[in-house]
């Protein structure tokens, strides 16, 4: 997937063009790395699927209720500073990736 155009990059994972009907996620391993995750049709659902499947949560640790609600709370607000981040460097860069894009 190394050929594909990174549509949006944040903390631990990313978001690659596929074709004209699917975007790919990946969540990050190590620094180069990337392992793939799933299809989806547009970027929302994969951002959504992140939070949905806790695959930025680490499931070898076992957490009580209210820690798990934390740590979900926790890639929730991940997920919304880098869509900030994403905006705020794509109002400098010629990047035609918007807000209404990301959340179509």
């Amino acid at each position: 997937m190394a050929d594909k155009k990174i549509l949006f990059q944040g903390t631990g994972y990313r978001i690659l063009d596929f074709n004209d009907m699917n975007v790919v996620l990946e969540l990050q391993r190590s620094t180069d790395n990337y392992k793939f995750q799933g299809y989806y049709t547009d970027i929302q659902k994969a951002l959504h699927s992140i939070v949905r499947r806790d695959l930025l949560i680490d499931r070898a640790q076992r957490l009580g209720a209210k820690s798990y609600l934390e740590q979900i709370e926790k890639v929730k607000n991940q997920l919304l500073q880098d869509i900030d981040k994403h905006l705020n460097k794509t109002a400098t860069d010629d990047d035609p990736l918007s807000l209404d894009d990301l959340l179509q």
